[in-house]
């Protein structure tokens, strides 16, 4: 879920600063009905101490959230690429890849035993070599399948961008829900070929929220828009802009954040296009260094407010799971400890933290800070009476 100031600072729920990655309110509980939702935002936005206006939520669909956004914020409510490519995963992805796992198991077993037969100068017998046969030409078809499946995720997941990753130029949301469309087909003779159950209801799921998906888009180039409109610049400077530099600064961005090796390999081509296309423009040569720093800063900020996924939340949300699922729980106590840390410790590459981009002051070190306000720890008790023994 995702909230949008007037000044185009960025809120997201649990509740996160997309763009400062400050947590604002976090907490447990097994009630997530709407009402929950609605006064924890409420709780969480009053602590501001500054008049919000919320542009849109981004959420994994659930009702209680999307009633958050439409009838308790009065905001579009987006749908979250990742928890949409998901419903994909589980149909069609988790089948495949359990299927192709068993074969490869059962090819391994068989050649095992065909390998010991000959260790032993045993004949093989017609099955037994038939057998292994069919499992190897089964175990390719399905690897096939895969290698399709993926193949189209990883299409899905470099078409959902406000800019084309071919270097064409941009994209509004039209684009974007044009071009995914055309994947569906794909997706289901994918399914058919491999007789996937149920891929008829991911796939009405996954069409369902494609408009929602591509709206996102729209939305960040309305931001974009509003933005250049204040700045008051010519149209040569807004095309230099728009063209150039805030698609090199977003490839790059984009770049910089993936760990997916085959995306981070897209992404390095596009951003090198886009480099190329800045280093050509007129104005990249006749502006001064500051000047140019100054519109870097501005596209840098513009790009940290796109967000198509919730899916950055995913890695704490997993790592807050594995803590729960010890043994021990994890109590109230626990949440507060780890988000201090994450507010207040936790460092980005440029060495700020999330406390610091959120509050735009530094703030000393989070554990000296610590252990100064701790003092002396206390003397260990002693025995009333020696002990004799």
């Amino acid at each position: 879920m995702k909230l949008f100031s007037q000044d185009c600072q960025e809120l997201s729920w649990s509740s996160w600063m997309r763009v400062s990655g400050y947590i604002l309110l976090e907490s447990k509980t097994s009630d997530r009905k709407y009402q929950t939702w609605f006064g924890q935002v409420q709780t969480a936005l009053s602590q501001i101490g500054a008049t919000v206006s919320i542009k849109s939520l981004v959420s994994d669909r659930a009702k209680a959230l999307v009633q958050l956004a439409v009838q308790g914020i009065g905001c579009p409510s987006l749908p979250d690429l990742f928890h949409g490519m998901r419903c994909l995963s589980r149909t069609i992805g988790a089948r495949l890849g359990g299927q192709l796992a068993r074969t490869k198991r059962q090819l391994q077993k068989t050649n095992r035993e065909i390998t010991a037969r000959h260790l032993k100068k045993k004949p093989i017998s017609l099955p037994l070599s038939q057998h292994q046969a069919w499992l190897l030409e089964q175990y390719h078809f399905l690897e096939t399948g895969v290698k399709t499946y993926h193949s189209l995720l990883h299409k899905i997941s470099t078409l959902v961008h406000p800019f084309a990753v071919d270097g064409s130029g941009f994209q509004t949301g039209v684009d974007v829900a044009a071009a995914l469309r055309k994947l569906l087909p794909m997706l289901a003779a994918l399914g058919q070929t491999y007789q996937v159950s149920k891929i008829e209801k991911a796939l009405e799921q996954f069409s369902a929220q494609i408009l929602g998906i591509a709206s996102g888009i729209n939305s960040w180039w309305l931001l974009v828009e509003q933005s250049l409109v204040t700045e008051e610049i010519d149209e040569l400077t807004s095309s230099w802009l728009v063209g150039c530099l805030l698609p090199e600064v977003y490839w790059l961005t984009q770049f910089d954040k993936t760990k997916n090796r085959d995306l981070k390999a897209v992404y390095q081509k596009a951003y090198e296009k886009a480099h190329q296309k800045l280093l050509a423009h007129q104005l990249t040569l006749t502006l001064n260094q500051v000047e140019v720093q100054q519109w870097r800063d501005w596209a840098t900020q513009m790009v940290a407010k796109f967000q198509r996924t919730t899916s950055a939340i995913e890695g704490r949300n997993g790592y807050l799971s594995r803590l729960h699922h010890s043994g021990r729980g994890l109590s109230e106590r626990d949440l507060q400890v780890l988000t201090v840390i994450h507010n207040f410790d936790l460092r980005r590459t440029d060495g700020s933290t999330a406390a610091q981009r959120f509050f735009g002051r530094t703030f000393p070190a989070l554990f000296p800070w610590l252990m100064e306000q701790m003092g002396d720890l206390p003397s260990p008790r002693k025995p009333r009476k020696s002990l004799n023994f």
